[in-house]
């Protein structure tokens, strides 16, 4: 039995459970040619993705040395750093952060005092598509806000 929240996979790739409605749910794609999108689908095209710790194990990135940290940091910058962390994949592993993020300010913005009557306007998908977009732009905005801050 699926619920809100699980990590599924969806016509081979990989994604969170955002929320059900009736026999369909939203879900955040984390890989594949979706990836970052969010889909309503049939709740009978999901499979539940069972976490294999040998798989994670095997996915591991190699140990990063201080020292190529440093040396990218001096010849590329921070965003460099990352840019290099993010395409080797060392980043990849802290994919759950995020969508804990995300999942975490759909689930405060559906009970928001001030976004009642708007879901009370809406339609069961419409409340799920308006939650899952009101939510990507908030955290959009914080990290626009964070890097002005910077």
């Amino acid at each position: 039995m699926l619920s809100e929240g699980a990590r599924v996979s969806y016509q081979g790739q990989d994604g969170r459970l955002l929320s059900i409605s009736g026999d369909g749910g939203h879900v955040l794609l984390t890989s594949g040619r979706a990836a970052g999108s969010v889909e309503f689908v049939a709740l009978a095209t999901l499979a539940e993705a069972e976490p294999s710790l040998i798989a994670d194990a095997l996915d591991a990135p190699e140990a990063l040395s201080s020292v190529a940290v440093r040396e990218t940091v001096a010849s590329a910058g921070e965003q460099g750093l990352v840019t290099a962390l993010s395409e080797s994949g060392v980043l990849d592993t802290l994919a759950a952060i995020g969508e804990e993020a995300f999942e975490f300010v759909a689930s405060r913005v559906r009970v928001e005092p001030v976004i009642r009557p708007v879901m009370a306007a809406l339609d069961t998908e419409e409340q799920d598509h308006f939650v899952a977009l009101t939510s990507a732009l908030i955290l959009t905005s914080a990290v626009h806000q964070n890097e002005d801050d910077q």
